[in-house]
């Protein structure tokens, strides 16, 4: 399906933000809903406040690679910048090296082979510094789906596994408040001083998330409990502030 879990998007989002890239590569794009938010969140909302005509002038790039041209929709070319249309490991090598700040591999790796995953990853390597990677944590048997070949499940990655794709991995999870997703996510890259920096600002960005919702549900505890302590309406009672019949009823 050209589709991943929706639990996932919190900590992929949370992790991109924290990087700030101003060129991404979206591989397997699905619906385009990564786009779509890197968009959003990186491009539109910051060009909110220098620009007054909507949308604002673009900011960043972000381009996406579609093995299935079926999947390809209007959203897709208007969401990013170029729609590669063809397989990745085809297209990748003609991309310039260092191309791009972050490739995106959200529910993709399953789709390969294990050698042919491991062949993806140096390409994608070549073009990006980072690849941040979801992927099932256990085996999801999946054919062929709307007559793509492409959907097939060919493998499960396991973290000893997804550790061995690059020189330097660094693992992600939701933070404890939200619900469990339902996937390995990590980020890839040669160079580990990289994923440090990316880390602690996962960790920066987390806690404030973690202070926002904590700040918000004390400020809403007592108001939500007078609105519950009230006795509810029964049809016959009238609305507060308003008595009698209407006018000429």
């Amino acid at each position: 399906m050209p589709s991943s879990w929706p639990s996932q998007i919190s900590p992929i989002m949370t992790i991109i933000l924290a990087m700030a890239p101003r060129t991404v590569l979206d591989i397997g794009p699905g619906f385009g809903k990564y786009g779509v938010l890197c968009r959003e969140y990186l491009d539109i909302v910051p060009g909110s406040r220098s620009s007054v005509t909507y949308p604002p002038p673009r900011r960043m790039t972000i381009d996406c690679i579609e093995a299935w041209p079926d999947y390809v929709s209007p959203l897709h070319h208007y969401i990013y910048d170029h729609v590669y249309v063809g397989d990745a490991r085809l297209i990748l090598p003609n991309l310039a090296a260092g191309a791009y700040d972050l490739a995106l591999f959200v529910d993709v790796l399953e789709h390969c082979s294990a050698r042919e995953g491991r062949r993806l990853m140096n390409l994608a390597l070549e073009v990006a510094p980072l690849l941040l990677v979801a992927t099932p944590t256990t085996d999801i048997p999946q054919g062929a789906s709307f007559g793509n070949d492409y959907e097939r499940h060919l493998s499960r990655w396991t973290p000893r596994e997804l550790r061995a794709l690059a020189p330097a991995c660094r693992f992600f999870r939701n933070p404890p408040w939200r619900a469990v997703h339902a996937g390995h996510i990590c980020l890839l890259s040669a160079d580990d001083s990289m994923l440090s920096q990316v880390a602690r600002r996962v960790r920066a960005l987390t806690w404030v998330a973690y202070r926002t919702a904590l700040l918000e549900s004390l400020h809403l505890r007592d108001p939500i409990r007078r609105l519950l302590g009230r006795p509810r309406l029964s049809s016959a009672q009238p609305l507060p502030g308003r008595t009698g019949d209407r006018e000429g009823g």
